[in-house]
């Protein structure tokens, strides 16, 4: 889709035509659908403008759903790598690609995410866990531990007093 609009602007621009001198040296399209997946999928959106930018280093972070950094703008729009937690020599340098409010959602909902806009399934540690600690509710049989969901949505038993929510509680 994206190949063939900019094809067709480069058949209607002849200035441009000339200059890149396509009428030689034709551009070949399964390169240029390449380059353009590349931009598009590692390109992140500007704070400021309308556009995307490609970052030299920060674009080849590869996802986690539990990632080992995070970015933010820092000053004159350079993009700032922080780590958020302790990381050894040779860790991979993880970001996540979802939205902020999509990181803490469930395993289904982020996977979603992920390929409707990405076309990858994640496999990072976090979504191969059976029982997402991140997620839970307060146990209403000793009020200290938690309730959590597993990955086919049932609340796995409290691991303080072992109660498990009654039907009516997860209705």
């Amino acid at each position: 889709d994206d190949v063939v609009r900019l094809m067709q602007s480069l058949e209607e621009n002849k200035e441009l035509k000339e200059e890149l001198k396509l009428d030689k040296k034709p551009i070949d399209q399964s390169r240029l659908q390449r380059l353009v997946s590349v931009w598009r999928y590692n390109a992140f959106s500007h704070h400021k403008d309308d556009g995307v930018l490609l970052y030299d280093h920060v674009s080849q972070c590869s996802h986690s759903c539990d990632p080992a950094c995070f970015f933010a703008i820092g000053e004159n729009g350079a993009l700032v790598l922080r780590s958020r937690a302790w990381l050894k020599k040779g860790d991979e340098l993880t970001i996540s690609y979802l939205a902020d409010d999509d990181v803490p959602k469930h395993t289904a909902i982020r996977q979603q995410k992920l390929q409707h806009s990405w076309h990858f399934k994640c496999a990072c540690s976090r979504c191969k866990l059976y029982v997402e600690e991140c997620r839970g509710f307060r146990c209403r049989g000793c009020s200290v531990g938690v309730w959590h969901a597993n990955t086919a949505n049932i609340l796995e038993p409290c691991r303080v007093c072992n109660s498990v929510p009654s039907q009516d509680m997860t209705q």
